[in-house]
């Protein structure tokens, strides 16, 4: 009998719990606060599911062992508290004195085999408490969910893999793979299968977050704002950097790599402003394999400008809901994302076209994630430091080049300046 996947239920339930937590979001900006409230209830009952899941996984794997060996303890889950707030608490409590509490200092020798202070000055957050905000950073973004996470080995702060050096499929694919009509076997050329090394370093996300005094004596309060801040903080800043970063001390975003293609403005095109040629020709530079994945990425001004959009008399644009059912805007049938770390409108990249599986995130687990804490008498607050290690940048390097085209494709493609 094949065993219970817990990894895909877990997966489920964070996917129902993002889309109810963003149904809740469009109920409070409409003012049903009652209806968002019954959502409330359902997000705890959600939670609880969570809990008993990754319990149930816990000793599933713990039993999975054979008889007289254990998991290595860097390896186990360590859980001493059941709330981030009561970690918080006490690191607040070892900064004062200090001298880490006794629950702490168990912690900190579990996972590091230390009961003291960092180097840095700071203490191991709990795994599934780490692990909860950046699941949550990632279902709940709109960028961040649709890239390919690899987790990195606690061990390591890199990762390097073999590529398929596929830039030109005008007569072989994935680097050189090819295939012959048995009539042409004599006329077959010997090929060589191209491959590239790739790695990427891992760089170091930090944020801040400061606390009253009167806020660390609600412990449940801090878990739920401390776990909420970091996750948003998160992603804000991941997205931004998804996007545009340039790969110096952070992940190199699709626009500043090699491996977009620009699409130029129209003939006359007036500044400022977006055409249906103007997608038509992005829609062409997306290769068609990749289109079942892609989403259109945009700044939130280019929004009134969509829904003038047309071919003839057919509109290529489409409101969420209403007729379509969509919960987004689509263009071609594919969805919208508006972000504000986009160009503004008529710089190049306030309109973008791009397969977010195609790019690649790395980043370190839960055990590595750190928080220390300031504390500033003078104001009677605190400051939380988390550190998360990651990086990331584009899949492929270079655009595509397709047989009988001169036109470049790229799963990353960007509307030019209109200025």
């Amino acid at each position: 009998m094949a065993g219970t996947d817990f990894k895909a239920k877990i997966n489920a339930l964070l996917e129902v719990k993002a889309a109810k937590i963003e149904a809740a979001k469009k109920l409070i900006d409409e003012g049903r606060f009652e209806d968002a409230a019954k959502i409330n209830g359902e997000l705890d009952e959600i939670n609880s599911q969570l809990e008993t899941l990754r319990k149930l996984a816990d000793e599933s794997e713990g039993a999975a062992l054979p008889l007289g060996e254990d998991e290595p303890k860097a390896n186990k889950p360590v859980r001493i508290y059941n709330t981030l707030g009561e970690q918080l608490r006490d690191i607040v409590d070892a900064a004062r004195t200090q001298r880490a509490p006794d629950r702490l200092a168990r912690l900190q020798d579990a996972m590091t085999h230390s009961t003291g202070v960092g180097g840095d000055g700071g203490f191991f957050i709990q795994e599934d408490f780490a692990e909860t905000i950046f699941e949550t950073a990632a279902q709940a973004g709109e960028i961040l969910s649709r890239v390919r996470r690899f987790p990195v080995s606690s061990n390591a702060n890199r990762m390097t893999w073999l590529q398929a050096n596929e830039n030109d499929i005008s007569h072989s694919v994935y680097g050189g793979v090819q295939m012959y009509w048995a009539g042409e076997a004599e006329t077959v050329a010997e090929s060589k299968i191209r491959v590239k090394k790739l790695s990427l370093d891992l760089e170091k996300m930090m944020g801040f977050a400061f606390a009253s005094n009167e806020m660390l004596e609600d412990v449940p309060f801090m878990s739920e704002y401390f776990g909420t801040c970091f996750s948003v903080a998160a992603d804000r800043l991941l997205e931004e950097a998804i996007v545009s970063g340039d790969g110096v001390g952070k992940p190199l975003g699709f626009m500043k790599s090699k491996a977009l293609v620009t699409v130029e403005k129209d003939a006359g095109q007036e500044p400022g402003t977006i055409t249906a040629q103007n997608i038509l020709k992005m829609w062409e530079r997306m290769p068609y394999r990749n289109r079942r994945n892609a989403v259109w990425v945009m700044h939130p001004d280019c929004e009134a400008l969509l829904p003038q959009l047309r071919i003839g008399e057919t509109l290529i644009w489409m409101p969420e809901g209403g007729i379509s059912g969509n919960a987004y805007q689509t263009l071609r049938g594919r969805p919208i994302i508006f972000s504000d770390q986009c160009s503004p409108l008529g710089t190049a990249g306030d309109v973008t076209l791009v397969d977010l599986s195609q790019y690649y995130l790395l980043y370190k687990g839960g055990v590595r994630q750190r928080w220390s804490v300031e504390v500033r008498f003078l104001t009677d607050e605190s400051v939380f430091r988390v550190v998360f290690r990651c990086n990331g940048a584009p899949a492929i390097d270079t655009p595509i080049k397709i047989k009988n085209s001169t036109l470049p494709r790229s799963p990353f493609v960007a509307l030019g300046d209109r200025k």
